[in-house]
């Protein structure tokens, strides 16, 4: 998907269906320095993205976790209901 792309600074990266690994090789290909922020929602695409972005040899590899809850009606009042947490992967890559 990023052939005749121009070099990307930064990717953001989310449903990877799989394919983190060969994603990041694709950009740290056209671009060793690329900035990169991948989304996870499980815990194994979390590990995978850490595992990967270290491997790759990447900076700065850091993790925030976000959580997001919904107002919903319970009676005359509102309460909060709790949807997935998100897993956020940021990191640069290293010219070698």
């Amino acid at each position: 998907a990023l052939e005749g792309l121009p070099s990307p600074d930064a990717a953001f990266v989310g449903g990877s269906g799989g394919k983190l690994e060969s994603i990041l090789h694709a950009l740290t290909a056209q671009n060793p320095r690329v900035r990169v922020v991948v989304n996870a929602i499980t815990l194994e695409t979390l590990e995978a993205g850490v595992r990967l972005l270290e491997g790759l040899d990447f900076e700065n590899v850091e993790v925030t976790q976000v959580s997001i809850s919904k107002a919903a009606p319970k009676g005359t009042r509102h309460l909060l209901t709790a949807q997935n947490p998100v897993f956020i992967i940021s990191a640069r890559g290293v010219e070698k």
